[in-house]
């Protein structure tokens, strides 16, 4: 999963972009998860 974020032919750019992009998604499922938590 973490591989494709460090792929030298990439920019840093790039990089920096899917890394925000696998953070935002780590984020939003752990959201997911606490709110399904919450409501039982």
């Amino acid at each position: 999963m973490w591989k494709s974020s460090f792929d030298p032919n990439l920019s840093y750019e790039e990089r920096e972009k899917r890394m925000k992009q696998d953070t935002d998604r780590a984020g939003f499922i752990q959201d997911l998860l606490l709110s399904t938590l919450q409501i039982d």
